[in-house]
């Protein structure tokens, strides 16, 4: 993997779906992984990035090695392609690959591109095509990637973000903080 660069944050987390104190079911029957890697915006206002489609890509060829079932949109695909990295195929082909996700299975997302915490403040990823003027409505809230996630059923959530600008990198919260690692097994 490339290294991040110096304004590159990264955050791990790792949650159990509503009831954290409950205990894993049994042995991961099922290992999914939902990737997404842009390099190119359509707003000029989002510089281009130069290792996020690497990065997305070589982590797809990793792990269908070690057993994952892989989702990977990244910008480097036909603009028409149903994986290219639009706020609105984001949305569609994590809700389809969710679907298939049974509770006793793992799930790991994986975001490789800019991010903001501008306008309302929230942590957002900038899609390929999200407009500078309109983050609420365009860019891809990291509430809503938790929230699909945790209606996937899944009971095992893993949240990997390389996004520079949301605020929620490992410098900025103390590693027992319960809102940042709320259930590790």
């Amino acid at each position: 993997m490339t290294p991040p660069s110096s304004t590159a944050r990264k955050a791990f987390v790792v949650e159990n779906p509503d009831d954290p104190s409950a205990a894993m079911t049994g042995p991961i029957q099922n290992r999914w992984a939902f990737l997404v890697g842009i390099n190119d915006y359509r707003d000029s206002q989002y510089g281009t990035l130069n290792y996020c489609v690497n990065d997305v890509t070589t982590l797809q060829s990793l792990l269908e090695q070690v057993g994952y079932t892989v989702v990977c949109l990244h910008d480097q695909l036909d603009a028409r392609s149903a994986r290219f990295p639009s706020r609105k195929n984001i949305e569609d082909e994590f809700k389809q690959l969710a679907q298939h996700v049974g509770p006793n299975d793992l799930l790991l997302v994986y975001f490789a591109c800019h991010g903001t915490r501008a306008g309302d403040g929230l942590p957002r990823l900038i899609a390929e095509d999200t407009r500078s003027y309109d983050l609420a409505n365009q860019a891809v809230a990291v509430a809503d990637v938790e929230n699909w996630m945790r209606d996937s059923g899944a009971e095992r959530l893993v949240l990997m973000l390389d996004a520079c600008h949301i605020g929620v990198g490992t410098d900025q919260r103390n590693m027992a903080d319960p809102e940042f690692i709320r259930n590790v097994h």
